[in-house]
């Protein structure tokens, strides 16, 4: 009699273990699934954060471009046209000159400026339509016009946007779902193997979303060096605009409409004189504004040169704002 019983308790005993195994499975599968939800949340939150980062950084070189785009229509375009119509300005000690020496424009400086002018009327208007938008972020964030307007007149909106392009796909291509995400955990009994397959999964989620706040902290700093080159340009614009119609006003004065006449230094008071003096001051400071690029040339960072410009812009600004009263 006792065979049958030891038979029975042996019977039983595997069926214990049989029981506790399950157990052990299902719990290692729902600690699998647990990993897993918590990869696919850090992966989808960092993407979704990266996303609307570059939305915002796209917005404010939007909005960048779009500044530059109407100062070359109307201030830039304005001072050109009649600027260079005056000969041998008179050198005198206007206020604010000792200040303002690193704005004085110079005859090089106007020779870029009308080639800039030249390339800006055919660029922005061949990139018009569909590529208009991407037209301006290409403004915006390349700064000058030589390299963006000669593609766009080509009608190739890709190489005018090598910096910018560059940089969006920079943080977009770290945006693609991990490989195991498409990877359903297995439903079998192999729990282990899901809970590696998991970890795995968690692994490589955490690396990309190291990868995506990487990119994020870039598109954060291109998108605030953005926003302050627009409002240096909108301060610097609300002087320079006005100076420029009323530079306007004094060449229709002296040579109505004999659009080929020269108005020379020595026909200008001192008052006229000082007008050219701060007005070429403030189309100097535009001019650093819409030149200096925001991003390297490779597109993948912040270009020294942006800040650089943007600490002399502020430390210049009281002197320009004092030869802007004086004209007043």
């Amino acid at each position: 009699m006792p065979l049958p019983f030891l038979v029975w308790a042996a019977v039983a005993a595997t069926a214990g273990l049989g029981a506790v195994g399950h157990s052990v499975a299902r719990d290692d599968q729902k600690e699998a699934e647990r990993i897993a939800q918590r990869a696919k949340d850090t992966y989808e939150s960092a993407k979704k954060s990266l996303e609307t980062c570059m939305e915002n950084m796209n917005q404010s070189l939007l909005s960048l471009g779009r500044s530059k785009k109407n100062v070359y229509d109307t201030s830039m375009t304005k001072f050109i046209r009649n600027y260079e119509r005056i000969q041998n300005i008179p050198n005198k000690n206007f206020p604010g000159m000792d200040e303002l020496r690193n704005f004085r424009i110079t005859p090089e400086d106007m020779i870029q400026l009308r080639r800039m002018s030249s390339i800006y009327e055919g660029s922005l208007a061949a990139g018009a339509g569909a590529g208009a938008a991407a037209g301006l972020m290409a403004l915006a964030a390349n700064g000058s016009l030589t390299t963006v307007g000669g593609a766009l007149m080509a009608g190739n909106i890709g190489t005018a946007l090598t910096g910018i392009g560059s940089l969006a796909a920079s943080p977009l291509a770290v945006v693609a779902a991990p490989v195991m995400f498409f990877t359903a955990l297995s439903a079998s009994f192999k729990a282990d193997e899901n809970k590696e397959k998991a970890r795995l999964m968690l692994a490589e989620a955490n690396e990309k979303a190291e990868k995506m706040k990487t990119n994020e902290t870039l598109c954060r700093a291109i998108g605030e060096r953005a926003r302050m080159f627009e409002n240096l340009l909108v301060r610097l614009d609300c002087m320079f605009f006005p100076c420029a119609e009323k530079l306007e006003d004094l060449v229709f004065r002296k040579t109505g409409y004999d659009f080929s006449r020269k108005i020379q230094g020595y026909e200008l008071n001192d008052s006229e004189a000082n007008l050219c003096f701060a007005t070429a001051s403030l189309a100097k400071a535009v001019m650093s504004v819409l030149n200096t690029p925001i991003l390297t040339k490779d597109g993948t960072n912040v270009n020294p040169e942006a800040d650089s410009t943007i600490r002399k812009l502020n430390n210049g600004f009281p002197a320009l704002e004092d030869s802007f009263i004086s004209v007043y």
